[in-house]
């Protein structure tokens, strides 16, 4: 093909003419070689994924990195004409304070400009904390590099002063430009320290954070206690020179530095716990949380008047000070995302949220976790909710170390615990020598399913399909070895490990359904009925497994209670005057708070799995009234697609895995009278809305720390039933009028990730 017009063509000489080649055979030709295993044209050893990236964005304007409109490099004082849109390089990094490109702002710094700095520099702070890399977020000041640090450290801090064998620093300078020296210290410490553990938690993806520093010239003549000390030797110069303290710029001052001396602090010693001051430095961590809290609280109302209130001279120094580009040639000619920061108010509003979700997600949990199955639901909790990278971290950080879980509890003394908790059984189960093998045996598959809550949805589906589920297949059988063995010691024995190891597989199993249908994996109507009906069965075995456990429990209970009540007639019996004693009554013990957590839990699965037979029903009725179009697959079948989404499923021994024509067998529905389907699916619903209310009512005797439902999960649970049962209702009066609906379907799935509205339209 050629853009040639037929002008030109006239033009070209004969013998060129002549050279042109039709090529529209050579590539069809070339086509018709492609292949599903071999679809490129080329040879991919020497023309890979990334050069072909490159190819189509190189030359796009917006995504070549070294070339910016001139508008946003020109240095101070020097106009540029608003309509040149001329691309130049960005502007050199920074050679000190009087750079000859563009001298930094210093000698005229106000305390209002020193305030706005602090603020810009939170804005690109939570940039940090929101996956951006160091050379897009906080060293886009140019206060924090290298050659400008070495400057103002020179400038500002004096000789050093030995009274009374202490060390102590001259300062100079005026305290706009302190407060700018100890606030770039800080930020390149808190920097430092956000990486650092983040980095070594390794719990990130490549787009949520950026491993390398591109070779950034990083000011090192610094460490933590030095940039405390200038910090609060800031604060102290503050309050010594400035007459009026109540103006909005030096509250923002005072307020800001304390924040970010509190936040280095909380980072750096939730990092280094160690088993002897655990609990007294997660409580002073908890502590400053809150106080950070309240004062971030107060200070939100003051900074947005100071931004209100931002004169065009301040704005002229932020301009000035912040270059979101001039790190751009250390990144390279690749192209790069665009970094979009948040305005003041969502910034202020993000740093609110970190803090509270430092206190209860991280303090409260390491606090207050002291058994197995409350860990669990405390970190299904955090699984769910939309916490920062930085506490995501933090939290796997601590929550193995000192071979103890949060360095207080020893894992295989929570096993344990939790099982003897669950069947109410004696320690002598526990001291056979093949009980305690087992138990340490458990103890990593376990610890994996608590790190795995939390790693983000993508990956915890992952995991479990690759690594848990075949872990837990083998514990499995080694448990039934470890049953075997002590119902040889005693007969009565019931098969306790492999119920508790059989529990938590299925719990995986259902666990990895749930995932599928938060990440949208299932799209069509077709796919939405398979996976409730197959998720019915794997709610319905683990119902099942924790009803024998819970009956076993009563039995030893029961037990419990006779062998104390023969013991008790037997003292009794041995007193002289027996016959004036009273008659001891039975005795029942009340259930604790950890029975009551157990009985919630027992009854949400009983709700999910209602909702799932409804959903079920459902969509066998809307089946039937014809609102469900067939579909034909050219390249692949339903029964393969079942298999393929259930596949992992089938290393489980028990429950046993299920196939295409059981679906078919028992999603079968056409001998059921449409008004009894329509009937039953609605039944499902209401059952299910009642007990969300009883759900709600339990919700006031359990602490909110230890409940895997909050009370708006079930609140948007309440909505499915109603919403679902008012379009069953829609679609049986439809039905009752034409015999069958000449309407729409549309699968609702934004109330609730795991449980749909099915809308009829």
């Amino acid at each position: 093909m050629s853009d040639t017009s037929s002008d030109d063509m006239d033009e070209i000489p004969e013998e060129a003419e002549k050279e042109m080649v039709d090529i529209t055979t050579i590539l069809d030709d070339a086509a018709k070689s492609l292949t599903v295993s071999n679809p490129m044209l080329c040879n991919t050893d020497r023309f890979n994924l990334q050069d072909a990236m490159a190819a189509l964005e190189v030359m796009d304007p917006k995504m070549d990195c070294c070339e910016i409109p001139i508008s946003e490099v020109a240095p101070f004082g020097v106009k540029v004409d608003d309509n040149n849109d001329r691309l130049v390089f960005p502007r050199p990094v920074p050679t000190g304070l009087d750079d000859a490109v563009d001298p930094l702002p210093w000698d005229g710094l106000t305390n209002l400009d020193a305030a706005h700095i602090l603020v810009e520099n939170m804005i690109r702070l939570e940039s940090l904390l929101g996956g951006a890399s160091v050379v897009e977020s906080t060293y886009t000041c140019l206060y924090a590099h290298k050659p400008v640090v070495t400057d103002m450290k020179q400038r500002l801090i004096g000789p050093v002063s030995n009274d009374d064998g202490k060390e102590k620093q001259s300062m100079k300078g005026t305290l706009a430009q302190n407060v700018v020296y100890a606030s770039t210290l800080i930020i390149l410490e808190l920097t430092d320290s956000i990486r650092s553990i983040i980095l070594n938690a390794d719990i990130y993806e490549e787009e949520d954070f950026t491993v390398s520093t591109y070779s950034i010239d990083v000011f090192n003549d610094r460490d933590e206690g030095s940039v405390v000390n200038i910090v609060a030797n800031t604060l102290e110069y503050m309050v010594s020179e400035v007459d009026d303290k109540d103006k909005d710029e030096v509250d923002v001052i005072a307020q800001l530095l304390k924040y970010k001396l509190d936040l280095l602090a909380m980072c750096t010693t939730m990092a280094r716990l160690n088993g002897g001051n655990v609990r007294q430095a997660i409580e002073k961590v908890q502590r400053m949380a809150k106080q950070s809290l309240q004062a971030l609280e107060k200070l939100c109302p003051t900074i947005e008047r100071l931004e209100k209130r931002k004169p065009d001279s301040a704005k002229t120094t932020i301009r000035r000070v912040f270059d979101s580009h001039v790190n751009r040639p250390l990144v390279g000619n690749a192209p790069v995302r665009a970094i979009r920061f948040q305005t003041l108010p969502d910034t202020m509003s993000f740093f609110v949220k970190f803090t509270r979700d430092l206190d209860w997600a991280l303090c409260r949990m390491l606090l207050k976790g002291d058994s197995l199955d409350r860990i669990r639901r405390m970190l299904f909790v955090i699984s769910v909710s939309e916490l920062n990278i930085l506490i995501q971290s933090l939290v796997v950080l601590n929550l193995y170390f000192d071979e103890k879980i949060f360095g207080q509890h020893p894992l295989p003394a929570l096993i344990t615990k939790s099982m003897q908790r669950q069947f109410h059984l004696p320690d002598t189960i526990f001291n056979n020598q093949y009980s305690g093998a087992f138990i340490t045996r458990m103890a990593k598959p376990m610890y994996d399913i608590l790190k795995v809550m939390v790693l983000n949805r993508q990956r915890q589906r992952a995991y479990i399909d690759a690594v848990m589920l075949i872990d837990w297949t083998t514990l499995i059988q080694e448990a039934q070895l470890v049953d075997s063995a002590l119902k040889q010691e005693n007969p009565g024995a019931a098969p306790y490990f492999t119920l508790y190891a059989l529990t938590i597989s299925i719990f995986l199993m259902d666990h990895t359904v749930a995932l599928g249908l938060e990440l949208d994996l299932f799209c069509s109507e077709y796919e939405i009925a398979v996976v409730y009906w197959y998720r019915d069965y794997l709610l319905s075995s683990l119902i099942t497994q924790l009803s024998t456990i819970r009956q076993l429990k009563n039995a030893h209970k029961a037990a419990e209670a006779q062998m104390a009540e023969a013991k008790s007639k037997i003292q009794r019996g041995k007193k002289k005057g027996g016959k004036h004693n009273k008659k001891a009554a039975n005795t029942v013990a009340l259930p604790t708070a950890e029975d009551i957590e157990d009985d919630y839990e027992f009854l949400l699965m009983n709700l999910r799995r209602g909702l799932c037979r409804g959903t079920v029903r459902f969509m066998a009725a809307v089946n039937q009234a014809g609102l469900i179009k067939e579909i034909d697959f050219e390249f692949t079948s339903k029964e393969k697609i079942f298999e393929k989404r259930f596949e992992a499923f089938q290393v489980m021994p028990q429950p046993p895995p299920l196939t295409y024509a059981d679906y078919k067998q028992g999603s079968d529905f056409s001998s059921v009278d449409q008004k009894e389907l329509l009937n039953s699916a609605s039944e499902c619903f209401k059952t299910s809305k009642t007990m969300v209310d009883k759900l709600e009512s339990q919700l006031k005797v359990i602490d909110s720390d230890f409940v895997s439902a909050s009370e708006n999960d079930l609140r948007q649970l309440a909505k499915i039933c109603v919403g679902n049962t008012i379009y069953l209702a829609k679609l049986t009066q439809m039905v009752a009028e034409n015999g069958k609906s000449s309407g729409g379907l549309a699968i609702d799935m934004e109330t609730s990730v795991q449980f749909c509205t099915i809308k009829i339209t």
